[in-house]
């Protein structure tokens, strides 16, 4: 095993392609730098004597490259200069605008190469500052050993389990393996693959680890260790116009660590907290024409049946099959004679605890010829939707379990498949799978990362890049961190690509939780789409510090099943959620926003109290369609939920009877503003912590479970509900002291008060205008529902009027259950322009006897007013008084809308007012 360098851009299987590095320290993990304020020197004895080429140094930046110094590396024998090779700021970062806190992993070469020896305390290389003002830091392998790797002009062949060093195009184009080599004072991190800095950081030319892009076989690249990334520095598969394809598919394979504890891709820094890694990783690979459907029915769980010799009848208890249904049979030895494994059936003859099996639908039950031997199971085939391209050996997971909290934890290969018919190795567990859920396949793309050998997930530490696109990839057991909360790449926009994960499989067989993607956006955004995650989970956000560009954070139609037990971000900040599934999930999926698009989900079968959160949604472009179905709570609604109205949401499945057990719970002390129009369900609200939002917040229901005029509303001390014609509660008033079960179109208002102390209230403002010293009276009817009402702590109903904005009078209701008239008559003594009234009731009764009924305000201006709004004259609170209406107009409003917008056909009045010369003859055309 050797380190080698890449002499010039080369391949792995290219004879004499490398140069062998003859002095090195590559590991770069110590948080200790050191400053080239100082200059820098690394003694070292060359492994074999040959011409010294360069050098590679790990260079840390502090500023923008404008102040960056240039660098000097300058190789010594003894006191005496060799050779030597200096870098500007700007050849070492590409010239770009930003390079705080970044690894470069730069190559300096030597313009004159030198013949050096193998003889001991010899030879040095320097490494110093020169023009510029901010001094650069090198890094470090345990706090004092620099990192770097010094080569000579001896050419190598690649030989399995070498590390390599990409200072130039290194291309993979067959099976191999690279191994990891350990630097000074670090038994953590053995860096298998080092990549330097591209020759630009443009996203065509920065990566320096390339596979073949037309692969003549499909291979796989085994690692034993850390693929580490400097900025500047990628690896790239395939390109968006020419991806691997799935019959030459790569794959790269991280084995368990021999050298070293950690494997993965990894950045300079791994998991530290600073910002701005520059790195670059592209995978393209070919995308299966389907990479999911869904199930067209239900599928029942499968499990034991009993056959009998002779007959033709199976029992298995309960087990909800419906004639017709196609299933298929399974055994541990061997199965009943006359039946097959691997082979449709159908049921017929079906009762609660036995049925029997034809081989057509409807046809002939079929007789067991002995009982078979060993146990017996019947298990549903999986009918879908579509006939895929899908063929056997095919990995799939089944979604949407009837259950609430992670689904089923175990993928199946398929066995046989006829059109939708699919027959898997093994039986639905768990829970029954309902009609739409997804089927979606994990495997059949272009690429293939895995890493299954080891007890736990690989992590890979990407933070931050400038560039991070995988599309047409199935990924097994990795953790993708490219995410800090406060970070971003700091590369010139011109480098960066959105991050985008679309077309994957990613899944998880060894640990119970884990995140797939834990990523930041950067500068250039965030997408997640059309990725099928199973056991594992996507958590997008987007950093609090990064450049003024405004990000772009998409979220859509990705499918993500059997979530295990955490707290995950589905998708943050300003984004687009729209077409997902998460189906079965142990965890809460956090989502906030401030121009916010959430449409046509799906979150079916939370197990948790908080899932999803809507902790900031501030007036969305659009939320519709959603569904939450299954769940113990359907939909939580966060601490900032501002001028929300969802249109259209599903919180029940009525095929299959589920509900979920809380469909609405507000999280305690936010502000919430929201209204769900038209849902389908009977939705039910948590008023747990109502009492404790911002005054002000409200959840409001329009149309309750699709039907007309079904309103109703929660606010801090109570509920609201519309009654009358064709709803629950027929209750208005009709006639005198009168309320009654109502006539067409006819409705009233219900409040519905939590506490004695603390008033349900409904207030308006009324326009006025100026009736300074002139009577008005504002009346309304309530009803006390039952004396039970005012039989403990309560406030009994009351008509409060707020006039010259500060004085108030107000009416109150006796204690009886009749119909009562409350009104108030006042004369404002100023010209504030408009009135408060407000309705208001309390009572610790509960159920029924809470209800107070209004209906039938009576608001009468002074004789003689007339109401214009329409000028802007009138003002309160600094703006002019709304609405904008005139109850009736002067003449001079009617000629100037006469005129201006348009009432001017031929022979009207306002023909007429157009014209300046008006002849007698002109009026009987009028008359």
């Amino acid at each position: 095993m050797a380190v080698i360098v890449s002499n010039g851009n080369t391949n792995i299987s290219t004879a004499s392609g490398f140069y062998r590095v003859e002095a090195h320290n590559l590991s770069c993990y110590s948080a200790t730098l050191l400053s080239l304020s100082a200059t820098r020197t690394l003694t070292f004895t060359p492994a074999n004597a040959g011409n010294a080429l360069g050098v590679v140094i790990c260079l840390q930046s502090g500023s923008n490259v404008s102040s960056m110094k240039s660098v000097t590396v300058t190789l010594k024998e003894g006191v005496t200069t060799r050779a030597t090779a200096t870098l500007t700021a700007a050849q070492i970062c590409n010239s770009i605008t930003s390079a705080n806190s970044d690894g470069w992993f730069v190559p300096f070469t030597f313009s004159a190469p030198y013949a050096v020896t193998t003889a001991p305390a010899t030879w040095t290389i320097e490494i110093t500052n020169a023009t510029g003002s901010t001094d650069w830091s090198v890094r470090t392998s345990n706090g004092t050993a620099v990192t770097y790797a010094f080569w000579c002009d001896n050419a190598l062949s690649f030989t399995a389990n070498d590390t390599i060093i990409c200072k130039d195009v290194v291309t993979v184009d067959q099976a191999t393996s690279i191994k990891g080599t350990l630097g000074t004072g670090d038994a953590t991190n053995g860096i298998a693959a080092l990549i330097c800095k591209g020759s630009t950081g443009l996203a065509a030319s920065v990566s320096n680890f390339v596979w073949a892009s037309a692969p003549a076989t499909a291979y796989t690249l085994t690692v034993d260790g850390l693929v580490v990334f400097g900025a500047h520095s990628g690896f790239r598969a395939g390109t968006s116009a020419l991806p691997i394809p799935a019959a030459q598919m790569g794959t790269i394979d991280f084995v368990a660590p021999t050298i070293g504890t950690v494997n993965g891709f990894a950045d300079t820094q791994r998991n530290s907290t600073v910002f701005g890694r520059k790195s670059s990783f592209f995978i393209y690979g070919a995308i299966p024409t389907y990479e999911r459907t869904t199930l067209a029915a239900n599928a029942i769980l499968g499990g034991t049946a009993t056959f009998v010799n002779g007959s033709a009848t199976i029992t298995k208890n309960s087990h909800g099959y419906s004639n017709d249904m196609p299933v298929h049979l399974t055994t541990s030895v061997s199965l009943p004679t006359n039946f097959a494994i691997d082979t449709v059936y159908y049921v017929v003859n079906q009762a609660t605890n036995t049925f029997q099996v034809s081989a057509t639908v409807g046809g002939v039950a079929i007789i067991a010829g002995s009982a078979g031997s060993g146990t017996q199971a019947v298990n549903p085939v999986i009918v879908t939707t579509d006939t895929t391209s899908w063929t056997v050996g095919d990995s799939i997971v089944v979604g949407k379990r009837n259950i609430k909290g992670q689904g089923d934890t175990t993928s199946r290969t398929i066995n046989v498949i006829s059109g939708v018919n699919i027959i898997p190795s093994s039986g639905i567990s768990g829970a029954t799978a309902f009609s739409g859920a997804t089927v979606a396949k994990l495997n059949g793309y272009g690429f293939y990362i895995k890493q299954n050998t080891a007890s736990t997930s690989t992590t890979n530490y990407l933070k931050c890049p400038s560039n991070f696109v995988i599309s047409g990839c199935q990924i097994e057991n990795f953790t993708w961190v490219i995410a800090l909360s406060s970070g971003f790449s700091g590369d010139d926009l011109a480098n960066q690509l959105p991050v985008t994960v679309s077309h994957c499989s990613a899944y998880n067989t060894l640990n119970t939780t884990t995140f797939t993607f834990n990523i930041s956006a950067n500068e250039a955004g965030l997408i997640f789409e059309y990725v099928n995650a199973y056991r594992s989970c996507l958590y997008g956000i987007a950093p609090v510090t990064y450049a003024t560009t405004m990000l772009s954070l998409t979220c859509r139609h990705n499918r993500v099943m059997s979530i295990p037990g955490g707290s995950y971000s589905f998708s943050q900040t300003s984004l687009e959620v729209t077409g997902n599934n998460i189906e079965n999930a142990g965890s809460n999926i956090l989502m906030n926003g401030t121009s916010v698009t959430h449409t046509n989900n799906l979150y079916w079968g939370s197990s948790v109290s908080t899932s999803p959160i809507y902790s900031s949604f501030i007036k969305p472009v659009a939320v519709s369609g959603n569904s939450y179905q299954n769940s113990t709570t359907g939909l939580n609604l966060g601490n900032l939920t501002l001028g929300t109205i969802e249109t259209n949401a599903v919180f029940s499945d009525s095929a299959n009877g589920t509900t979920n057990t809380t469909d609405i719970f507000p999280s305690a002390s936010g502000l919430v503003e929201y209204e769900m129009a038209s849902p389908t369900g009977n939705v039910n609200v948590s008023t747990t912590n109502i009492p404790t939002l911002v005054p002000g917040s409200y959840i409001r229901i329009s149309d309750n479970n699709d039907t007309a005029n079904d309103d109703k509303g929660f606010e801090r001390f109570g509920n609201t509900q519309r009654t009358g014609f064709s709803l629950s509660d027929t209750l208005v008033h009709t006639t005198g002291t009168t309320f009654a079960a109502a006539s067409s179109g006819k409705f009233a208002l219900r409040f519905q008060s939590i506490n004695g102390t603390t008033p349900l209230e409904f207030s308006q403002k009324v326009p006025t205008g100026d009736i300074a010293n002139k009577t008005m009276t504002v009346g309304v009817w309530c009803k006390i529902n039952n004396a039970a009402y005012y039989a403990g702590v309560d406030i009994l109903p009351k008509l409060t009027v707020n006039y010259d904005n500060g004085t108030l009078t107000t009416a109150t209701a006796t204690a009886g259950t009749s119909g009562q008239y409350l009104s108030l008559t006042f004369t404002p003594l100023t010209s504030f322009g408009q009135i408060t009234v407000t309705i208001s009731s309390a009572t610790d009764a509960t159920t029924t006897n809470a209800y107070v009924y209004w209906d039938d305000f009576s608001i009468l201006y002074p004789a003689g007013v007339t109401l214009n709004l329409g000028g802007l004259d009138l003002w309160a609170n600094a703006l002019p008084i709304t609405p904008t209406l005139a109850t009736l107009s002067a003449a001079a409003d009617v000629w100037a809308v006469a005129e201006t917008v348009g009432i001017a056909t031929t022979g009207s009045m306002g023909a007429l007012a157009k014209r300046v010369d008006v002849n007698t003859s002109d009026i009987p055309t009028l008359l």
